[in-house]
């Protein structure tokens, strides 16, 4: 596992967020994959998506989103399979359902609630 040092605007950590500033979030993990969608000329990417596996098991993404404002958007979201599956909210991510052979990660279907 390599340590992982990624930009993220308004961490939990922050008691006032500031939009625009991104503060370091590190930890102990391994990327697994990365999904990028691209603009309509497919010149420039609008948003990326990197997956991490942390040391303690838990699934983190990263995304950097261009498409919200000229700063763009930096955010680290915890996974589970549900949010990598057909239907999940980084279906991109899990395209090939590669995400099935992690342990403990849960089945890909999506919750019900």
């Amino acid at each position: 596992m390599e340590k992982q040092v990624l930009w993220v605007e308004n961490p939990q950590s922050q008691q006032v967020p500031v939009p625009g500033v991104t503060h370091p979030v590190s930890f102990l993990g391994e990327r697994l994959a990365t999904a990028t969608l691209y603009s309509e000329d497919h010149r420039t990417w609008e948003r990326k998506e990197t997956l991490f596996q942390a040391e303690d098991g838990r699934l983190l993404v990263y995304v950097e989103d261009r498409s919200k404002r000229t700063g763009g958007a930096y955010r680290l979201y915890e996974a589970t399979k549900a949010d990598l599956g057909v239907q999940g909210r980084f279906a991109g991510l899990g395209h090939g359902g590669w995400f099935l052979a992690l342990p403990d990660a849960g089945n890909g279907e999506p919750e019900r609630t």
